[in-house]
């Protein structure tokens, strides 16, 4: 794996990791006392908004050389608890800013 597919997987996961995390709350306000009693994970489980970042390095052997460079992303995306997500954000790719919107479905297994 490149490093860049490598800071990608990273990346993915830390959001994947807070995503989890964020869960745990609204179960114990259900009457979950302890993170062994969280069970059933569904697409009703996930809902709510999360924010993100991301930085890392683009390659120019993955993408035109007036984006190559230094990488950054802030943004934020939203799971409705039925299987759609919307996200934003707002990326610079070697110091070119550009708006993003993402619609899309999920399916948590």
């Amino acid at each position: 794996m490149n490093k860049f597919g490598k800071i990608g997987a990273i990346s993915f996961g830390l959001v994947v990791l807070a995503m989890a995390l964020s869960l745990i709350p609204s179960h114990q306000a259900r009457g979950a006392t302890n993170l062994l009693q969280v069970r059933g994970c569904s697409n009703a489980t996930l809902q709510g908004s999360f924010g993100y970042t991301s930085t890392g390095t683009l390659l120019d052997t993955f993408v035109p050389p007036p984006f190559a460079g230094p990488f950054a992303e802030v943004g934020r995306q939203t799971f409705d608890g039925t299987g759609n997500t919307e996200a934003t954000a707002t990326t610079s790719s070697n110091g070119n800013i550009a708006p993003v919107t993402i619609k899309g479905t999920y399916t948590v297994n």
